[in-house]
C-alpha cells in the first residue's frame, strides 16, 4: 500500500524508468530511507540507481539493509539490472567497470544514463542537486528536484522535456 503522501509521486513516476541517486534522494542528508522512497522503488516500472558509494553497488543489492528495506530486492532478485547501477570510485563514475568521467564535469550523471541506454521519453530522472537535474532536463530527460535534507518525498518539484 502507497502512503497518502507519496500517491501523487507513485503516480507521476509509475510509467517511467526511475534513476535515483542514493545519497540524499533515496536517503535523507541523515542517512535514514526517506519517506517516500520504498514506494518509489516498489512502485517504478524500472530502476536505474547512481551512487556516491562505491559499496552500494548491483551486489550488494541484496544484501544492504537499507536497499532491502526499500524493496529493492523481491523474492530474492535485485530490482536493478546490472547495466543500470553506476557508482563512484574516487572522483569517477563507473558504470559497468568503465569510466564515464569525472563526478565534477558537467552533465556526467547525463551521460550515464545515455550510457545505460535510458530513453530519455521513457526516463524519469530524481536528484537533489540542481547541477544534476538541471542538464538531464536540458538534454529531454523528464526530472524531479528532490529536497537533499528529507530525501524524496511528496513535495518533489517536476520538470517535463
Amino acid at each position: 500500500m502507497v502512503r497518502s503522501e507519496c500517491r501523487g509521486l507513485v503516480e507521476k513516476i509509475k510509467d517511467f524508468t526511475v534513476v535515483v541517486d542514493y545519497d540524499n534522494t533515496l536517503t535523507t542528508s541523515h542517512d535514514n530511507i526517506a519517506v517516500c522512497a520504498p514506494d518509489v522503488v516498489q512502485n517504478a516500472q524500472r530502476l536505474a540507481v547512481n551512487t556516491f558509494n562505491a559499496d552500494v553497488t548491483y551486489g550488494a543489492c541484496c544484501t544492504d539493509p537499507k536497499l532491502l528495506a526499500m524493496g529493492f530486492c523481491p523474492n530474492g532478485k535485485c530490482r536493478v539490472k546490472p547495466e543500470h547501477w553506476a557508482h563512484r570510485r574516487n572522483h569517477d563514475i563507473v558504470l559497468k567497470g568503465k569510466k564515464v568521467g569525472t563526478w565534477d564535469e558537467y552533465g556526467v550523471k547525463t551521460r550515464v544514463m545515455e550510457r545505460m541506454k535510458l530513453s530519455p521519453s521513457k526516463t524519469m530522472f530524481l536528484d537533489d542537486l540542481e547541477s544534476n537535474v538541471g542538464p538531464a532536463h536540458e538534454a529531454g530527460y523528464n526530472v524531479g528536484k528532490v529536497d537533499g535534507r528529507s530525501g524524496v518525498n511528496g513535495r518533489v518539484r517536476f520538470m517535463s522535456p
